[in-house]
């Protein structure tokens, strides 16, 4: 028997048994809101159900929303919510495959009491049922009620001409072929909009575990940062971040890990992670750890040899002031589409005054701004809706958001008779909690030059040239 057999497939989120009572706090708080029947869907079947195990890496792997309601963190699972019966949840799942945990360790399932019970008091939902039953048993509860709306999630953007095909499409189009040929009306609507507001507000648990996930994430950047043997290539400084950030936490890394020297930096997802370092280059590294359900997305830039030069110092500290002017703007009412328009507004307006006025030479491939300075932060890494309409939502005290200025291009400068001359990336990433009096960066992996030159082992570099705000 495993020391903590579930502790895979149910994510008590660090609460242990009071996790029960969280999750079904969260359950009744959508179906008091939505206020009719509501069907949730996760992912139907694990990535090693439609390729080949051995090619897989994704020890977390459930629908955030199912996840954010139950916990529970295996496929094939479906869960009703019925508001005309407040103790009415039903959770449809498999049969029990004892076989299949021969291979894989214990699994959520019906067949048996047993496995039931195991269901109900590791989950705390009481009505358990075959997944083959699904169908009768929202047959016969709109039957009797046929003017009553069917709550489902699915991604569409606010004009209803764009939709993700994903596993939660897929489940709508089954129920609208399932309602036309039961006789019943297609009353089924989006509770996308009602979820969000949940999701978005992370409770006191959520916050500790971001923190953790921060705290977590800088004990793996430190750790590759004052080790010099590592930075020959990308490769070897890739294999040793992505190991400490698997020391940090059970719950793996937030996303696969970008590790991109010099021009390789100018590749905003750039995941190939194997070349060798030449010279003086940047490094730029986009990282992060899980804790529970929360993320940790960290990005930092640092030169491989361990001092920054005088072209990559100026452009540096104009990303890092953009991030403290993005920072300092924060607050709740603002968007993330005004934030954008400070950051990007400074970043170009200290270019043109800092480097072009003084004689440097800057070409970037974008116009404006290369990418969203924000995004908000959850239960997934980028949460939110696909299509990014966030943007335009006022900020709220409790919502997590990214703040990532960055700066990509070829830069040429002539100082004190020397030619600088380099593609350079460069991007600068914390996670930011917004709070009613601004925000509270949760972020704790060094910044600064002097900061990260110290903890390279470099004695301090000569910073002359880079201008004052």
């Amino acid at each position: 028997m495993l020391k903590n057999p579930y502790s895979n497939i149910f994510i008590d989120d660090q609460l242990g048994p009071l996790a029960l009572e969280r999750y079904r706090r969260r359950r009744r708080e959508l179906v008091k809101t939505v206020g009719h029947l509501i069907v949730i869907s996760g992912v139907m079947q694990a990535p090693s159900g439609v390729n080949k195990w051995a090619l897989l890496d994704v020890p977390v792997y459930q629908d955030p929303l199912l996840l954010y309601l139950t916990g529970i963190n295996q496929p094939g699972v479906i869960l009703l919510l019925d508001p005309t019966n407040p103790d009415e949840e039903i959770l449809f799942l498999d049969s029990r495959n004892r076989d299949m945990e021969f291979w894989e360790g214990v699994h959520f399932g019906v067949g048996d009491s047993e496995s039931e019970e195991l269901v109900r008091s590791v989950t705390g939902i009481q009505s358990v049922r075959h997944i083959r039953n699904f169908q009768t048993v929202i047959k016969d509860l709109l039957t009797r009620n046929e003017a009553q709306p069917l709550g489902m999630f699915w991604h569409e953007n606010q004009a209803h001409t764009k939709r993700t095909r994903d596993y939660h499409y897929d489940l709508l189009q089954k129920m609208k072929r399932f309602l036309k040929q039961a006789h019943l009306p297609n009353l089924i609507v989006n509770i996308a909009s009602v979820q969000w507001e949940f999701r978005f507000r992370l409770d006191d648990q959520d916050i500790k575990n971001a923190r953790i996930a921060n705290e977590k994430t800088t004990a793996a950047f430190t750790a590759v940062l004052t080790d010099r043997s590592l930075f020959s290539s990308e490769m070897t400084v890739a294999g040793a971040l992505v190991g400490e950030l698997r020391k940090q936490s059970p719950y793996g890394v937030s996303f696969p890990s970008i590790v991109a020297g010099g021009q390789n930096a100018c590749v905003l997802h750039y995941n190939k992670n194997d070349d060798p370092f030449e010279g003086d280059e940047l490094l730029l590294l986009d990282f992060g750890v899980r804790w529970g359900n929360m993320h940790a997305d960290v990005s930092r830039t640092i030169p491989v040899n361990g001092r920054f030069n005088p072209l990559q110092a100026l452009l540096y500290q104009i990303v890092y002031d953009a991030q403290a002017v993005v920072e300092k703007a924060v607050r709740p009412g603002i968007t993330i589409r005004q934030l954008n328009e400070h950051c990007w507004a400074f970043i170009e307006h200290a270019l043109q005054t800092r480097f072009r006025d003084k004689g440097g030479i800057a070409m970037v491939p974008y116009k404006g701004k290369p990418h969203n300075v924000s995004h908000l932060i959850g239960l997934q890494v980028h949460e939110g809706d696909s299509f990014r309409e966030y943007r335009d939502l006022p900020l709220k005290s409790g919502w997590m958001i990214s703040n990532e200025p960055g700066l990509y291009g070829y830069f040429e400068w002539q100082i004190e008779g020397k030619t600088y001359a380099q593609h350079i990336g460069i991007r600068l990433e914390d996670d930011l909690l917004v709070t009613n009096a601004g925000c509270l960066n949760l972020t704790t992996c060094p910044k600064s030059m002097a900061e990260i030159e110290a903890l390279s082992g470099i004695s301090q570099g000569d910073l002359t040239a880079v201008t004052a705000t």
